[in-house]
């Protein structure tokens, strides 16, 4: 009652984790207290939290106790970001395959780049899609030479494709921002260079048109605040860097 949970849903608490973990972790009185705090501190689902829970194990947390630890420090990272973390933590836990194949330092730098993503008006899918994308370099180049002739432009994507063949998916993403222009260019674009800007990246055109109203509004936003945000900017550096660590901490006591 604390956190605003009844019986019922205490009883999906149970379900949810007996129905994504299985046998891999035993259904105590503890663990469903921690899932019960995530959901009514955090919004962080039941369902979303017992598909984080192994990847987030399988990146270093140690145990479930850990991961556990590791959701809360990202859970207080995205909301200083000013972002739901039910949301963004539930974008994480529906690409399990693409976390699995890129995560680092605990999976931190995939939460970051959902978040950037979000702003950008984009999920983490579309993260996945740009980055497997540009690692088919052979098609990667050929679509990146016929965007620049079609738009008139040089579009150069070797920077993207070496921030996603690293991992550093956040840096991949503010590549891309920059890239693909704001919404006065993309306005002035016919049919065919839109597709044409929408392949480079490996994206639908529809997900080039949110991502370039959420560059302008990122872009407008930053010059109203006049660099004011520097001890945000340290703090969400300083959580980020708590949990890459919190999950190997808390699993260890």
């Amino acid at each position: 009652k604390a956190f605003g949970q009844d019986a019922e849903s205490v009883a999906q608490i149970q379900k949810d984790i007996l129905g994504n973990l299985g046998g891999q972790v035993k259904l105590s009185k503890e663990l469903v207290m921690d899932f019960i705090q995530l959901q009514g501190t955090l919004g962080v689902t039941s369902d979303t939290a017992s598909k984080l829970i192994p990847i987030f194990d399988a990146v270093g947390a140690a145990g479930e106790r850990g991961a556990v630890a590791q959701i809360e420090s990202l859970g207080a990272l995205i909301q200083l970001e000013g972002l739901s973390p039910g949301q963004i933590l539930g974008d994480v836990a529906s690409n399990t395959e693409f976390f699995a194949k890129f995560a680092k330092d605990g999976g931190t730098n995939l939460v970051r780049a959902a978040v950037s993503a979000r702003k950008l008006g984009l999920e983490l899918s579309a993260v996945a899609s740009i980055t497997e994308s540009l690692l088919d370099f052979e098609t990667s180049i050929e679509k990146q030479l016929e965007a620049s002739l079609l738009l008139g432009r040089q579009i150069n994507l070797d920077r993207a494709r070496q921030l996603a063949l690293t991992g550093d998916q956040e840096g991949l993403l503010e590549e891309v921002r920059r890239q693909v222009g704001d919404e006065a260019e993309f306005n002035r674009l016919n049919v065919v260079q839109r597709k044409a800007l929408a392949d480079a990246f490996g994206l639908q055109v529809e997900q080039v048109a949110r991502a370039v109203r959420g560059n302008t509004a990122a872009v407008t936003g930053a010059a109203a605040a006049g660099g004011g945000d520097e001890l945000q900017r340290t703090s969400v550096n300083l959580l980020g860097d708590i949990a890459r660590n919190t999950g190997k901490f808390a699993g260890a006591i």
